[in-house]
């Protein structure tokens, strides 16, 4: 039996398709391919992890930053619930917090060739904060700028009572210079306002305190390593006005700073039966004049008035 004989011709390999490489419709579609490439890792690369792995990297001397959650902007980094707090003091209330902070490069800087610059603005305390921030060397340098921040939601300010509330609305600028590993070894400088400050209810080691207000308070300062030298202090209050000066050498934990000031206490306008009640509690000399200064010694924890 005889099978019937077949032939296949073998096929030919075309090669003129290889002269529609080059086309436009080709090209486009090869950009069109690489730019959704570039997109997709852009929006799912996974920038949270990388932040969160280098601010747990950071030496921040004792001190460390949390973030509760970063994404992407348009233009830089959105993070919200970002606290600074004391790596030592777990469950203590943080040093400072944000709601929300947007990180971006700073642009003027970078147009000058300072790439390790940042610009940072957010919400704090109810109030907005701005800070340029410039990275050199093993040094940290930063202008902040801050604007209504409530006194009221500082919980660390109000842990100094033992009721009450300070209240009022702050704002001002610093400027400081640091060496992430040594903050000790830092400096900086400010001038800060308080509008609608003072005491509500206030309580301190049992003694109650009259209800304080304070239209506006002032202060200048200088930060030199551990000493904080206040170089002006006024409080123009309804009840009392107080101005003075002096230093402060901060110690860890910060209640253990050793005060040296000079106050001068004065009755206000507004409420002349508070002050008197005010101006009886602060201790003078037997014979001394009502605007005498009267100094602050002792401890932020206890301070001794004479």
């Amino acid at each position: 039996m005889r099978f019937p004989s077949v032939s296949l011709e073998l096929p030919r390999l075309a090669l003129d398709w290889f002269a529609d490489l080059g086309g436009r419709r080709v090209v486009l579609y090869a950009v069109y391919t690489s730019l959704l490439f570039v997109v997709f890792l852009f929006v799912n690369f996974p920038y949270e992890d990388l932040v969160q792995r280098r601010l747990q990297n950071l030496d921040l001397a004792g001190v460390q930053v949390d973030v509760g959650h970063i994404r992407l902007g348009m233009l830089g980094f959105n993070c919200s619930d970002v606290k600074v707090v004391q790596a030592t003091a777990a469950g203590e209330a943080p040093l400072l917090e944000a709601s929300t902070m947007f990180i971006a490069p700073s642009w003027s800087s970078w147009i000058r060739g300072q790439f390790r610059s940042a610009r940072l603005s957010g919400a704090m305390y109810q109030g907005n904060v701005a800070a340029d921030v410039a990275v050199g060397g093993d040094t940290t340098s930063a202008t902040v700028d801050f604007h209504g921040l409530d006194l009221a939601r500082y919980r660390l300010l109000s842990r100094s009572l033992d009721e009450g509330q300070v209240v009022g609305r702050l704002s001002g600028t610093v400027t400081f210079e640091v060496r992430p590993a040594n903050l000790g070894s830092g400096q900086a400088a400010g001038e800060l306002e308080i509008r609608s400050g003072g005491l509500v209810a206030a309580k301190v080691k049992g003694f109650t305190i009259p209800d304080l207000h304070f239209p506006l308070m002032t202060t200048k300062f200088v930060l030199k390593g551990d000493r904080l030298e206040l170089q002006e202090l006024r409080a123009d209050g309804d009840e009392i006005k107080l101005s003075g000066s002096g230093q402060i050498v901060l110690r860890d934990p910060l209640p253990d700073s050793v005060l040296n000031l000079r106050v001068t206490v004065q009755p206000g306008a507004e409420n002349p039966d508070i002050a008197k009640i005010v101006m009886a509690l602060v201790p003078r000399p037997q014979g001394a004049r009502p605007d005498a200064p009267i100094s602050i010694t002792g401890t932020l924890a206890q301070p001794r008035v004479r």
